[in-house]
């Protein structure tokens, strides 16, 4: 059984930019990248999530994007199927955190309280290729 226990998070980069014009409503779609790098022989691992939370009319009137990283103990991932679900269950426990910095940047810049929506993945549209580094948490 695969499990990951999340050991800590960082935010490593933030960009944002608010040019809104004054009661101006927003369409705001939400775009995300999510990877993660194995270590020790798959008994540790790293996650990327890059969220973004953005005008769909223009980019430049309003734009979030947050950069963080989940560091992971794993158990029991020991197949490409096994790192499907990890990868799961590393985007579950690492996306909330995502979830509020958005949340607060977006309340600090003058916007209306939003919450951005988790995505489901599908573990069959989930691509597990070697890193080209192992990288340790």
């Amino acid at each position: 059984m695969v499990q990951l226990n999340l050991i800590r998070q960082q935010l490593k980069t933030v960009e944002l930019v608010c040019n809104i014009a004054q009661n101006k409503q927003l369409k705001i779609e939400n775009t995300f990248s999510f990877h993660v790098a194995y270590a020790n022989e798959n008994r540790n691992c790293r996650a990327h999530l890059q969220q973004c939370a953005l005008s769909k009319e223009n980019t430049d009137e309003f734009r979030i994007t947050v950069d963080v990283f989940g560091y992971f103990a794993c158990f029991g991932v020991d197949t490409p199927e096994d790192k499907k679900q990890a990868h799961i269950q590393a985007y579950e426990q690492l996306f909330p955190y995502a979830q509020s910095l958005i949340s607060f940047l977006a309340a600090n810049a003058g916007v209306p309280s939003f919450v951005i929506p988790q995505t489901v993945m599908d573990p069959n549209r989930i691509i597990v290729s070697k890193p080209p580094e192992e990288t340790s948490p």
